[in-house]
């Protein structure tokens, strides 16, 4: 599980839509404290656009701790070079995808 997260987290850093796609369920949901999407095709766009207005954008995990389906990520969120934010996600997995991304800013 720690390795689909590793590599979930690298995948995003890099912006990379087609290995996120393989990661996530095609009913993958992703809410945040401004956004809401549902399906592979919408979360995909949610990246996308939060890849295109922030270009810079980096998640760096700061504590990680799973059970048997769920991840539960500390992360510090460099928007630009000086503009940081602490973001709790909880992820669901179903089958080894990416089913459920909550996202919870604090």
């Amino acid at each position: 599980m720690e390795k689909l997260i590793t590599n979930y987290l690298e995948l995003w850093n890099n912006k990379d839509l087609i290995g996120l796609s393989k990661l996530f369920h095609k009913d993958i949901r992703l809410v945040d404290w401004e956004n809401q999407a549902v399906g592979l095709e919408e979360v995909l766009n949610l990246n996308a656009n939060i890849f295109s207005n922030y270009p810079n954008i980096k998640a760096k995990p700061t504590n990680i701790a799973h059970n048997d389906f769920s991840v539960f990520l500390r992360l510090e969120i460099q928007i630009e070079k000086n503009q940081l934010i602490n973001v709790v996600d909880i992820i669901t997995l179903e089958n080894w995808k990416i089913i459920e991304i909550l996202a919870y800013r604090q």
